[in-house]
């Protein structure tokens, strides 16, 4: 699903107008339609309910489901703080369309709490349209104390598009939030509905069709998706008439002698993902652990001695024989992975994952990004992006799209930004979102796990895109299926990978 950000939503109700003379108080109409569907569809075909409506468009849009609830029906109050006068010409058309209802008692209009707390009847719930995709600085005075009543009011909640005082292209928090139960978003998703922190303000997303034409859609542009079920499709087919080398040989430069478990855990999931031989690149001390758990591996030990020589000409011999490497999980931050990640980037046979370790290298060695021959995934965390790119964690939070977009354009690489809204950026500036997954994911090993299943499909002959949204789709779907199974409480990274083929599986 395309996902908008409020530029790219104003471009397309402008094409609307302009390619179809569709004027906007027509689709304000439709969102408006939208809402009250389901609200009658969700509470009943009549109720009671208090609309809180702000001078914007969301506020236009508040005004006209007051008006369609209360043709049907419904019993509505309405709370407009701001003047009518200074209300936006769509806004004010709608506001015109309950005057007679006010006029006639039908409608009560509101101007502060007070008023409402002197006529207090009880409502079935609450309609938040007060600020939508509008916000974006910080709610203060009556509007944040607004916000606070309905928070702390018990009430049921519905907000109209995205919750009030979330940005709605970055999902952060405008000092203080409405905390919705059921969000309804217009025409497409923003990602402010869908990136953490305001996605957990939504309660139930619900994305309606308010009648954009795809034309409009596609004239006005997009950046952005949803990563959704069809990505499926792009996973490697099998047949019978093959052998182990139909299905990719890869290369694991992973583990230590410390750290054996993350090497074992990246290839017993490129194994489960699919690949037909995984080798096992890492130190001596950590051969044995390794085939203790993947016996099935191929291992080749090296020894941090000084001898740098023997260990690039073991390497070297390695990557001659892959189809796709991956580099990083448990190797250690030193003069070794420094060495091996300089020889892995600088060779154009294979592609190449980074992950864990080699992230954390290739942050001091940020010229290897700018010499680099081979193709790239990069698999950072919050903090690893961080270090990537120079900043803080809390400002990769707070700007995850922006810099999973920028770093890939700068640095020609796919970059899968991890977390509970993992992104890829792709190098074309495009980037995909996935809202599936689970807590259960949330255990050490994951993200090796992750890196496994994606340098596997690579092997299998995936293009770096697909075999990053695969990766990223099919783990998160481990993660629903292993809370389904136990609750997703107390989940370790091996049962992730076993769930690997069943989250394969399309219709799953």
């Amino acid at each position: 699903m395309i996902v908008v950000n409020k530029k790219q939503m104003n471009d397309i109700d402008r094409a609307m107008t302009d390619t179809y003379g569709l004027p906007s108080l027509l689709l304000m109409e439709h969102a408006a339609m939208a809402v009250a569907d389901v609200v009658c569809g969700r509470f009943g075909t009549a109720g009671s309910c208090l609309v809180f409506a702000g001078s914007g468009n969301n506020g236009g849009d508040a005004f006209a489901v007051a008006r369609i609830l209360v043709s049907r029906g419904w019993i509505v109050d309405v709370v407009c703080p701001g003047d009518a006068d200074r209300l936006g010409c769509d806004s004010a058309a709608m506001f015109s369309g309950i005057a007679k209802f006010i006029e006639d008692g039908e409608i009560n209009l509101f101007k502060t709490l007070d008023l409402v707390e002197a006529g207090r009847i009880e409502y079935d719930l609450y309609i938040d349209g007060l600020f939508g995709t509008g916000c974006s600085r910080p709610i203060e005075g009556d509007a944040g104390v607004l916000i606070d009543w309905i928070n702390g009011s018990g009430m049921e909640v519905v907000s109209i598009d995205i919750p009030s005082g979330i940005r709605a292209d970055d999902g952060t928090i405008c000092g203080r939030a409405v905390m919705a139960d059921l969000t309804v978003t217009l025409g497409l998703p923003k990602p402010g509905n869908l990136l953490y922190p305001g996605a957990a303000f939504n309660g139930e997303l619900i994305c309606r069709d308010i009648g954009l034409y795809d034309e409009c859609i596609e004239r006005a542009g997009y950046d952005m998706e949803i990563l959704e079920e069809e990505i499926l499709l792009d996973i490697p087919i099998r047949v019978d008439h093959s052998h182990k080398y139909s299905y990719g040989r890869v290369l694991a430069i992973a583990g230590s002698s410390d750290m054996p478990g993350a090497a074992a855990l990246s290839a017993h999931a490129a194994y489960k993902t699919g690949c037909g031989l995984v080798e096992v690149f890492t130190e001596d001390g950590g051969k044995g652990a390794v085939l203790a758990q993947v016996p099935e591996a191929v291992v080749t030990g090296y020894e941090k001695d000084g001898q740098m020589d023997v260990l690039k000409a073991k390497l070297e011999g390695s990557i001659e024989r892959a189809d796709a490497i991956l580099i990083g999980p448990g190797c250690g931050v030193d003069a070794y992975t420094e060495t091996m990640l300089e020889i892995v980037l600088a060779q154009k046979k294979a592609p190449v994952i980074v992950d864990a370790d080699g992230l954390t290298v290739l942050s001091k060695r940020r010229d290897l990004l700018a010499s680099k021959q081979a193709e790239t995934i990069l698999t950072p965390h919050y903090g690893e992006m961080a270090r990537l790119a120079g900043t803080t964690s809390a400002a990769i939070e707070e700007g995850a799209v922006h810099h999973a977009r920028t770093f890939s354009m700068e640095h020609d690489v796919v970059t899968v930004l991890k977390s509970d809204r993992t992104l890829i950026g792709l190098p074309d500036g495009f980037v995909f979102i996935n809202i599936g997954g689970s807590h259960s994911l949330a255990t050490a090993g994951s993200g090796d796990v992750m890196a496994g299943m994606a340098v596997s499909l690579l092997g299998q002959g995936c293009t770096l895109n697909d075999a990053a949204k695969l990766a990223v789709y099919c783990h998160a779907r481990c993660g629903v299926l292993a809370e389904e199974l136990n609750g997703g409480r107390g989940v370790i990274a091996r049962d992730i990978i076993d769930l690997i083929p069943s989250a394969m599986e399309v219709g799953q």
